[in-house]
């Protein structure tokens, strides 16, 4: 991913947890299928990441049922934290929903993109 989006290895680290939280978000409380997609590159100094899921599910997943309420409710909290901005973006109908986040990659170092990525 690193080499792909030209980003660091710290930004790769990064977008690598803030994706497994929102992929687990999806696992637990959506709809299959799950799709996962990157978009945005390092040399413009951020970096989207989105998970694409089948909307609401009617009942919490397996694994979210079997842990004890302080070991889960931070994956929200953490994306909030490292990243620049994140949202929800709900198709008519309730039938997909995708949650995104963006992450700056090393803006010091880089030049700024003309206009941030929209909210697909």
């Amino acid at each position: 991913m690193a080499r792909h989006h030209q980003v660091d290895e710290d930004a790769s680290q990064t977008a690598v947890l803030i994706a497994s939280e929102l992929v687990t978000n999806s696992v637990e409380h959506a709809r299959g299928p799950v799709v996962l997609s990157l978009s945005g590159e390092g040399r413009c100094g951020r970096l989207r990441i989105s998970v694409t899921d089948g909307g609401p599910a009617e009942d919490a997943g397996g694994w979210l049922s079997d842990r004890a309420d302080d070991e889960q409710g931070r994956g929200l909290m953490l994306v909030e934290a490292m990243t620049e901005r994140h949202g929800t973006r709900r198709r008519p109908g309730g039938s997909r929903t995708t949650h995104w986040a963006e992450l700056a990659v090393d803006p010091a170092d880089r030049p700024a993109c003309a206009e941030p990525l929209a909210a697909r």
